[in-house]
């Protein structure tokens, strides 16, 4: 018998991704944001260059701290060689989703930043969100997102609930009004 033959009963669900996933979330799970894959294409990402990507991301814990996964890890996560990883990396780093944190002494792991792809990534959301303020969601979602916004009609704008210290939120786009 292994051990996955012997699964015990579930603690009870802490919150909506407990929810969704069971204990299988219990161990960490993945934030990234919807736009990266409503545009990969548009993006110029292939699936193994965002396979990669997302190993990258789910290595980056917090901002100001970087990523630093092994090339090795990421090549046995994917099945695939470490070489076809190194190839990905390159072109992520030339293409200005990543950047290499420079080392402070030989020995140190390489680190990567994963800012380059949060600027990549505004433009793509700042159009997204316009199409929504213009009331043109069917242009801008597909079915399952408007499903989203129906459940989400009866939450609290983002206006409603900071008011004036969004004018003190630096790059917070001005006049927007999120979750209308």
């Amino acid at each position: 018998m292994s051990n996955t033959d012997i699964i015990p009963e579930e603690p009870p669900q802490r919150g909506r991704v407990r929810a969704k996933w069971g204990f299988t979330s219990d161990l960490g799970y993945l934030t990234a944001p919807y736009v990266l894959f409503l545009h990969q294409a548009e993006l110029g990402l292939s699936s193994e260059c965002l396979n990669v990507l997302l190993n990258f991301v789910a290595h980056w814990h917090a901002e100001g701290r970087m990523s630093y996964p092994h090339t090795n890890t990421i090549a046995k996560r994917m099945g695939t060689s470490r070489r076809s990883v190194q190839r990905s990396l390159s072109w992520l780093l030339k293409h200005d989703f990543l950047a290499k944190v420079p080392k402070l002494r030989r020995n140190d792991r390489q680190g990567y930043d994963l800012r380059p792809l949060v600027e990549k990534l505004k433009p793509y959301a700042w159009a997204r969100i316009q199409l929504l303020q213009e009331r043109r969601q069917l242009d801008a979602l597909s079915d399952n997102d408007i499903e989203m916004l129906a459940r989400m009609a009866n939450r609290p704008t983002t206006q409603q609930m900071f008011g004036e210290h969004l004018k003190n939120v630096p790059g917070y786009p001005p006049g927007i009004i999120v979750n209308e």
